[in-house]
């Protein structure tokens, strides 16, 4: 959610860079260099806030040839605006696929205005660690505490 120097939209980093010229073509999150025992986590997730902020949406999870479909949906308090962020990264301390499903908790504010980019990094109560590079697009302001619930989906 961006702005340089800002912490992120569900996440306890710096992250966000300054809006993007409209002119420029917006790529895709950037991919994240993962581990041969590591998850692969594609995420796109809606945020809308009014004073509470609440976030949903759907992934998927590629671990040990595998790829298993996921929900998530959160929230946190002071949030105020829109916006749609697309993300990918590295699933890390994985060993089951079932660890990964639970409760994210994290910290930080984001700004949003137009596009922008930025990391995610956050932890489970099974010591599973989610790396993730994402876009953001939309505008939206919001310095909260935060939990995303994600969860694999029955096959």
């Amino acid at each position: 959610m961006v702005v340089a120097g800002a912490a992120l939209w569900l996440g306890m980093t710096p992250v966000y860079a300054q809006p993007q010229q409209p002119q420029q073509p917006q790529s895709g999150p950037q991919n994240l260099p993962c581990g041969a025992q590591d998850g692969r986590l594609t995420l796109k997730v809606k945020e809308l806030g009014a004073m509470v902020g609440y976030q949903w949406g759907r992934g998927t999870l590629e671990l040990g040839g595998h790829t298993y479909q996921i929900v998530a949906r959160g929230g946190g308090m002071l949030a105020v605006g829109q916006a749609v962020f697309q993300a990918t990264g590295c699933v890390r301390n994985i060993t089951r696929p079932e660890d990964f499903s639970g409760t994210y908790w994290t910290t930080g504010g984001a700004a949003v205005a137009g596009h922008g980019h930025g990391m995610l990094l956050m932890e489970n109560a099974h010591g599973v660690d989610v790396h993730l590079s994402e876009q953001a697009q939309g505008v939206l302001m919001s310095w909260q505490v935060a939990r995303l619930d994600m969860e694999l989906l029955p096959d």
